[in-house]
């Protein structure tokens, strides 16, 4: 009998170790990898929402190597406006103030106002640093307290 139970214990072993490589060189539990290295030229609008004087600041033909919404909110900010970002484990990376406004210690703040992106007048469905941009895209920020 226990001859029998070490050769279904040896099978049950080979099997799952079998198992393990398959789903192991499948990368089904690796994160996707996401190239965003890609160079793109777009337009970048930075929205104050219900905050009175504050300026839009709008940008044309911003050129990045990183073509994401936040690669192209960077790219701007050279000289013009101070970015603040951080990142959450479930959401991944967010961004917390733009030109002083936002959630950080010296930054200006609306309570209930955050920072959200749309790209081509679609809003984000990704975090900012995961969403690819192309030529020509319109990447809008607004602070706002509305989705």
């Amino acid at each position: 009998m226990s001859e029998t139970r070490n050769v279904i214990i040896a099978i049950l072993v080979v099997n799952l170790l079998a198992f393990s490589g398959i789903v192991y060189e499948t990368g089904y539990f690796d994160d996707e990898i996401l190239d965003t290295s890609t160079i793109v030229t777009a337009n970048i609008i930075i929205k104050f929402k219900n905050l009175g004087d504050n300026d839009t600041k709008i940008f044309d033909d911003i050129t990045t190597t990183e073509a994401t919404p936040y690669g192209i909110l960077i790219a701007a900010s050279e000289n013009s406006y101070s970015v603040t970002a951080s990142t959450d484990s479930v959401y991944g990376l967010y961004i917390t103030s733009i030109a002083g406004w936002g959630d950080c210690d010296e930054c200006q703040k609306e309570d209930g106002h955050f920072w959200l992106y749309s790209v081509n007048n679609e809003s984000g469905d990704v975090a900012a640093n995961r969403k690819i941009i192309n030529d020509n895209d319109l990447v809008e920020w607004l602070y706002t307290n509305e989705y």
